[in-house]
């Protein structure tokens, strides 16, 4: 699979609640694709597991290609999210931030893969009362058609394999 067929793929799954904009650059990186949803979580509300009325979540996709991947590119791309983590929210409600940074590559390494799986970052906001913010780091590699993640993205895993 090509880089411009995967990326077709990627925005006909996301289609439905997603806002798209191709070539942006946010705070100096330059990203192919960013999506954006916002929606309320009415299966918790429904429930009555947690002790507040309504429960936001955010999720921002920001996939950026590469040609060759190296650790030196991996730490900043996770530094970039990070910081898009840490963003304050302006909000009354309970929130949930998923930050899902997908690294579409040429060719990667067995040693980069396990770097990536073992990466991890969780930002609570007042002891999760107020909720929190998560990075959620993929690796797509397009040479042997593998998906790689950390714990966190096992989930949204599911979404981005070829």
């Amino acid at each position: 699979m090509n880089y411009e067929e995967y990326i077709y793929l990627v925005k006909r799954r996301l289609n439905n609640n997603f806002k798209f904009n191709d070539n942006i650059e946010e705070k100096g990186v330059k990203i192919n694709l960013h999506a954006q949803s916002i929606y309320m979580s009415e299966k918790l509300i429904e429930r009555n597991i947690l002790p507040f009325s309504s429960y936001k979540i955010l999720e921002k996709y920001y996939l950026k290609h590469f040609n060759s991947l190296t650790e030196s590119d991996i730490q900043e791309y996770l530094e970039f999210l990070i910081s898009i983590a840490n963003e304050e929210s302006e909000s009354c409600f309970h929130i949930q931030k998923c930050i899902v940074g997908i690294m579409v590559c040429d060719k990667t390494n067995d040693s980069l893969l396990k770097y990536i799986k073992n990466l991890k970052y969780t930002k609570p906001y007042k002891l999760y009362f107020k909720g929190w913010s998560e990075v959620q780091l993929l690796c797509v590699d397009l040479n042997s058609n593998s998906l790689y993640f950390n714990e966190a993205a096992k989930e949204k895993s599911k979404i981005f394999v070829l």
